[in-house]
């Protein structure tokens, strides 16, 4: 599926620009590529309403500056890399639906045929976005699921409410049958922790019933707070 979105996707420039970059990095090794990014990594905001605790976000670290990406720039952004962009990921470590442009966003990268996928909790999502989602054509939504009872949930997603995501997740599963739109795919993704790995094998089972096209699972990698905010050593003479 995913193979078969790039491919849909793809131009003259992408192609020339991909191979251009590619050929360059694998053969070259140059520190000064001469190209364009051929995919982008862009958080839409520095916020999130869950405070998770292996993320520099919900750890509430002083190094993580808060604020939301505003249009202007993102549009900037997209005006100078979009003709050459094969993907891009609208997150990392915010929860995209706190930025109320984050449709606009999507929008402006569906019409630059640029595959997108957004990641989410899913524990803000108002009446009426399932709409503005399927509208945008928002190609992939990873949904961060790691439970089927709120007790499991809670435990690592510290502040989410279980029900919230299902009724969002249904409400999009609903709004794109009825537009008989086949955006956004959405995957469950689901991080194996000790406390939840008895629940893998009926959430395989659940997986479809709750909506979802597919079910991923991960092993957590641990405090990645302290990964990219660790004091730096010092050096001694």
């Amino acid at each position: 599926w995913d193979l078969y979105l790039t491919v849909r996707f793809l131009t003259f420039k992408k192609v020339r620009n991909l191979i251009s970059v590619g050929f360059q990095n694998i053969f070259f090794r140059l520190l000064k590529v001469n190209g364009y990014p051929y995919k982008l990594t862009v958080d839409l905001t520095a916020n999130c309403n869950l405070h998770c605790p292996s993320c520099p976000t919900g750890q509430n670290d002083k190094n993580r500056k808060r604020g939301n990406m505003v249009f202007s720039d993102f549009k900037n952004l997209i005006g100078e890399t979009g003709k050459y962009l094969v993907d891009i990921d609208l997150f990392n470590w915010g929860e995209p639906f706190l930025n109320k442009e984050v449709f606009k966003m999507i929008s402006l990268c569906n019409a630059n045929k640029i595959k997108t996928r957004i990641s989410s909790n899913l524990n803000y999502f108002p009446k009426g976005y399932e709409i503005k989602l399927v509208e945008s054509k928002l190609h992939h939504l990873v949904v961060s699921l790691d439970g089927i009872t709120q007790e499991s949930y809670s435990k690592y997603r510290v502040g989410g409410t279980i029900d919230k995501v299902l009724d969002a997740v249904k409400r999009i599963s609903q709004e794109r049958k009825k537009r008989k739109s086949e955006f956004p795919f959405l995957t469950w993704q689901f991080l194996v922790m000790e406390h939840n790995e008895d629940e893998v094998v009926e959430a395989i089972e659940l997986y479809k019933k709750w909506g979802f096209d597919r079910i991923i699972f991960q092993r957590d990698r641990g405090d990645m707070g302290k990964e990219l905010f660790k004091n730096s050593p010092k050096k001694t003479v």
